[in-house]
């Protein structure tokens, strides 16, 4: 007796590599668009950071904040008016393909604003960042300007 697998075996095993190899890449596509919102949390954060910084230390004697968009961030510098989208001292950061912002602040708007020095803001709230996968991530900024 000659010792062979026979055409059912080798279909099986075929059949489980398949199954095995559509786990895979499902999981490679789920962790690439994982990979999208958190590096587009990165860039909020580092926007919010960046303002509440340059409002801390008076950068040209204003207040700085953050405008929110659902596919960016924008850096401004408050003269006293609010959020000018012409203004070119404005610079954006903008999010990943396929993410988007949603936000809920204190007192409505799209803007959050630091004081200057302090740091604070009157603007609290949450961001979500959501994308294309069934992914999100909050970003929590509270009364003292601080992101949690």
């Amino acid at each position: 007796m000659s010792k062979s697998y026979t055409l059912i075996e080798i279909l099986i095993v075929i059949g489980i590599l398949a199954i095995l190899t559509g786990l895979a890449s499902l999981s490679i596509v789920s962790f690439g668009k994982s990979s999208d919102i958190d590096t587009s949390k990165t860039i909020v954060v580092g926007a919010f950071k960046e303002a509440r910084a340059q409002s801390m230390a008076v950068v040209d004697d204003k207040s700085w904040g953050v405008h929110l968009e659902t596919n960016k961030a924008v850096i401004y510098a408050d003269s006293g008016s609010g959020y000018s989208p012409s203004d070119q001292a404005n610079y954006s950061k903008v999010l990943e393909t396929n993410t988007t912002l949603t936000w809920i602040l204190t007192g409505g708007g799209a803007e959050v604003l630091f004081e200057k020095r302090t740091g604070k803001t009157q603007n609290s709230g949450t961001i979500t960042l959501s994308g294309s996968a069934a992914v999100s991530r909050e970003i929590i900024i509270n009364s003292e300007g601080m992101i949690e």
